[in-house]
């Protein structure tokens, strides 16, 4: 996790896209305009393997609950190199109508 908060902690949309190189610029960009110390806030929550060399990190602040860093990464010898960087915002998702019976919500 700790190369993934180095490049978070930079917040420099070129940086991001050069040690990620799989990242879109939108990431990129939202990557700079986080507010500061966030990357220091993330705690790794998941790995999933992708075949024999991908891995796929999720990551997020246990202060806030509603983002999430997905990481996407490949085995190179001893180290899990840096692909893409995707970030995942439940804070819309839940919808009070999805919860009550009888509305059609999930």
């Amino acid at each position: 996790m700790t190369a993934i908060q180095e490049v978070l902690r930079s917040q420099d949309p070129t940086a991001v896209v050069a040690a990620a190189p799989a990242t879109d610029d939108a990431t990129a960009e939202v990557i700079a305009r986080m507010p500061p110390g966030f990357s220091k806030t993330l705690v790794l929550d998941e790995v999933l393997d992708i075949g024999a060399s991908g891995r796929l990190l999720f990551g997020s602040s246990p202060g806030d609950g509603d983002i999430y860093v997905i990481v996407l990464c490949w085995l190179e010898n001893a180290a899990c190199g840096l692909r893409r960087i995707l970030f995942v915002s439940l804070s819309d998702w839940m919808q009070p109508e999805m919860d009550t019976p009888g509305t059609g919500g999930g």
